[in-house]
């Protein structure tokens, strides 16, 4: 009986230590990314090669449209190599209809855009005050609004390897 006492004493004078608190307080348990990994692993990655510069007869960007009140510009990209595209750099430079630039900027976008295929791809836009209207579209009925024009430039593009099927 006294052994047992002594055994609750030194559970009570621990502060219960064998037992752990409730930390989270009716939050569910978040699984870590590494535990998640380690118990479902990706899948390896497809090597990839990167082309710089590549040839606007084999990548081109066009449909290029960007409403006087919305904040996003949309356009086409085509691809017409042999390969899947996974990844772009595009420079974009913004000019009045004088010539004159207005912004220029480069974006990285994911763009998924198979062999032979043409996706639309979306950035935000770079007018953020919404007085300026891409000079193709259709023209707003608000006055006090600026036309302009774009240029494109696709500066790198990353695609998936071909693999060999001859191994």
């Amino acid at each position: 009986m006294r052994a047992l006492l002594i055994l609750i004493m030194a559970v009570m004078a621990s502060g219960g230590a064998m037992w752990g608190d409730n930390t989270l307080r009716g939050k569910k348990l978040k699984v870590s990314r590494d535990t998640r990994t380690a118990m479902h692993p990706a899948p390896l990655p497809q090597p990839t090669d990167t082309l710089r510069n590549p040839s606007p007869i084999v990548f081109t960007v066009s449909g290029y449209d960007k409403p006087l009140r919305t904040s996003r510009e949309t356009f086409l990209v085509t691809n017409d190599s042999p390969r899947d595209m996974k990844r772009l750099a595009i420079s974009i430079v913004y000019t009045d209809m004088k010539g004159q630039q207005l912004h220029q900027r480069t974006d990285t976008i994911d763009a998924d855009v198979p062999a032979g295929e043409t996706r639309m791809l979306k950035i935000s836009t770079w007018d953020t005050q919404h007085s300026f209207y891409y000079h193709r579209g259709q023209r707003p009925r608000t006055a006090n609004v600026t036309p302009y024009d774009v240029k494109f430039n696709i500066d790198f593009i990353i695609q998936n390897k071909e693999t060999n099927t001859d191994d």
